[in-house]
């Protein structure tokens, strides 16, 4: 009997297909980084140390948005794992906060998720991480906890709530810039994970 095949990002149990010959690419569904494909030598083995919870970051937030972020190579994964890297203690926490208050919607309503699975959805580097937000939250009385289930409290989604509703969608911003080769990195390592670090969406 074979072994079963491992997540090349977290080595979690995972559903692992190769496209092409098995020294091509790797086509991966995995309960922690969700699914996407990648080169066989993106492994954590063969990243610099502390970058591959960054890259599941990146595949379990576009699995989870229904992003195609295309193959990983050894070329572009720096550039895919890099805004998660760059994301601030502050912006994690919003993002928890965001999360629960769009899943439960109105105030009372309870979400649960798993910790150990899904602590990449924040940019988390792994669950002890998480839940030191979680109690930091709880303690600033933003979310409640019943059992596993999270709300956000009243506090909490007036926290997330938009300051101006002077029409538009305010949590967005619109960035005005060529679409030119020579600005992707500018975007994707500077402007945008700037915007969502000062809480807006940002579209090019």
């Amino acid at each position: 009997m074979s072994p079963q095949p491992l997540c090349p990002l977290c080595s979690l149990p995972a559903e692992v297909s190769s496209i092409g010959s098995p020294d091509e690419t790797l086509r991966v569904s995995c309960i922690r980084c969700g699914k996407f494909q990648a080169k066989w030598r993106i492994k954590r083995d063969n990243l610099p140390d502390g970058w591959a919870p960054y890259l599941s970051a990146a595949t379990r937030q576009a699995t989870d948005e229904k992003k195609d972020l295309g193959t990983i190579t050894c070329d572009n994964w720096r550039q895919i794992a890099t805004p998660h890297q760059e994301r601030t203690v502050s912006a994690k926490i919003a993002m928890i906060l965001e999360f629960y208050a769009k899943k439960c919607a109105v105030p009372g309503r309870g979400f649960s998720i798993a910790p150990a699975h899904d602590y990449p959805l924040f940019d988390c580097v792994d669950e002890a991480e998480y839940n030191q937000y979680l109690r930091y939250l709880v303690d600033r009385k933003l979310l409640e906890q019943n059992g596993n289930a999270l709300h956000p409290t009243i506090e909490g989604f007036q926290e997330v709530e938009p300051r101006v509703r002077a029409g538009g969608e305010p949590d967005r911003c619109f960035v005005a810039m060529w679409f030119d080769d020579d600005l992707d990195q500018a975007w994707e390592r500077g402007i945008e994970p700037a915007v969502r670090d000062c809480g807006f969406k940002p579209y090019r």
